[in-house]
């Protein structure tokens, strides 16, 4: 990803986790249920300014790509990346931010 004038959050479950009988839990925690994060492995967001950027990457890893998709559709200028748990393609991408470009 190239980023021109605006900020890159990234959260993941891909690093800090447990494994409890078999099973591995990310330290993300879905407030809705109380239990970890599943579905996506990293979601990253693009905005204007930092602080932005953090609390969404964080929120679209919780929320996944219905979110993701929805929030970018209706806030122009934010872009989000997500890779999903499972899933061997590349990153979904959702919105768009005139200072960034993903490349392959």
């Amino acid at each position: 990803m190239r980023l021109a004038g605006a900020a890159l959050g990234t959260s993941g479950a891909g690093e800090q986790f447990v494994i409890a009988d078999g099973v591995r839990y990310g330290h993300v925690i879905d407030p809705r249920s109380g239990m970890p994060a599943t579905g996506v492995l990293s979601a990253s967001a693009v905005a204007a300014d930092a602080a932005t950027a953090d609390a969404l990457s964080t929120a679209f890893l919780i929320g996944g790509p219905a979110l993701a998709r929805c929030y970018c559709e209706s806030h122009r200028g934010t872009m989000a990346l997500l890779a999903l748990d499972g899933c061997d393609f590349g990153p979904l991408v959702f919105g768009a931010h005139p200072g960034a470009t993903v490349e392959n």
